[in-house]
């Protein structure tokens, strides 16, 4: 079969990023033909789109027209729907599967942020409305997303399934220990972190409450130390750092910026933080530190809940300081329970977000 995938995000960091490079992979695997279109593939590459919207629209068309796919799995962009739709004409044995990454609207999270609209509202909420209802399947990671949807762009969806994202399994020799002396992380005990990129609000967010439990965390458990790793964009990252200055943190806060290899610091950690507020799916930062079998605390909020189950995978905790500081405490003195917590999300996720799994549902959903 082929399989034409488009996205937004190819060698920016991000979720989606790395979501369809790895479903491209499972694809692959599965013995397809996958063509990747993006406007970040490389230079003179196949697959290569112009930056511009416009002219991004009738070069996919055209690309369509010349492999000839058999599904076509648009993703996060509605507007690439247009070109999918045309070729579709052309050939009407063609499948279209749009997937939703992210939610279609976020309250402001920060002082001052302002209120953001609706990704889609009005007119353009009825056009969402009529590319996404002529595909076989829409997939959201979770119905939270689409009860969003209507709830904010009152857009509904008649054909819909719920595939949550895949995760590869990681492969490395590298150990815990050997982690920790490379990152200078050795010297602090527990090593918690926190990981997404600094240019939402919401992820700011949660990496400002992580912050903020510091001082608590501190007066028991004074060696310890909070890893931001994400990438760092404008005012956020300085809105961050003077938090922690206020708070008179020191070297028990580390912004480490874009991480060359998530997986070292993840195995470098004792406890992954994750608090931003109001994902609709379970962050790949998440299912990353799950399967390294990490302890994980998480925002009671969201998605998230849909993987990380309360007592079972994880601990997932209300969006307030005091009781992300007191299950931070709890957790890092409960060495028999982490190590549990972290078995049963490493399983979890074996079980759950297995990418060769998560491939053969999608393909289900654009062929039914």
């Amino acid at each position: 079969m082929k399989i034409a995938l488009t996205t937004p995000f190819l060698k920016t960091t991000g979720g989606i990023a790395v979501h369809v490079s790895q479903l491209a992979q499972a694809y692959r695997r599965a013995g397809h033909k996958v063509m990747v279109f993006s406007s970040e593939s490389p230079t003179g590459a196949p697959g290569r789109l112009p930056e511009n919207r416009l002219l991004r629209l009738p070069a996919f068309f055209l690309e369509l027209l010349k492999t000839g796919p058999d599904v076509i799995h648009v993703n996060a962009q509605i507007h690439m729907l247009i070109p999918a739709l045309l070729y579709n004409l052309f050939n009407a044995k063609a499948r279209i599967l749009f997937n939703f990454h992210t939610q279609p609207y976020i309250a402001p999270a920060l002082p001052g942020s302002s209120p953001q609209k609706p990704s889609y509202s009005g007119l353009s909420g009825r056009i969402a409305q009529f590319l996404l209802n002529r595909c076989v399947n829409v997939v959201g990671p979770s119905p939270l997303l689409f009860s969003d949807l209507e709830k904010t762009c009152r857009i509904t969806v008649r054909r819909h399934v719920i595939i949550p994202p895949g995760v590869d399994m990681p492969e490395t020799a590298a150990t815990p220990a050997a982690c920790k002396e490379k990152l200078r992380l050795a010297k602090y005990r527990p090593v918690f972190s926190t990981i997404g990129v600094l240019s939402y609000d919401w992820k700011v967010a949660g990496h400002k409450m992580c912050i903020e439990a510091m001082p608590l965390i501190l007066e028991k458990y004074p060696d310890s130390v909070l890893v931001v790793a994400g990438r760092e964009t404008g005012k956020h990252t300085e809105y961050l750092r003077d938090i922690a200055d206020k708070l008179m943190l020191g070297g028990h806060v580390i912004f480490a910026g874009h991480v060359a290899s998530i997986t070292e610091l993840l195995l470098a950690t004792d406890i992954y933080l994750h608090m931003a507020l109001y994902e609709s799916t379970t962050p790949m930062a998440v299912l990353e530190a799950m399967t390294h079998g990490k302890p994980i605390i998480g925002v009671n909020s969201g998605g998230l809940p849909y993987s990380l189950k309360n007592g079972e995978t994880g601990l997932l905790v209300p969006p307030d300081i005091k009781a992300l500081a007191q299950a931070a405490i709890s957790l890092a003195g409960n060495p028999v329970l982490a190590a549990q917590l972290g078995r049963n999300a490493k399983a979890h996720v074996l079980q759950n977000h297995n990418w060769d799994k998560i491939a053969e549902s999608l393909l289900s959903a654009a062929t039914r």
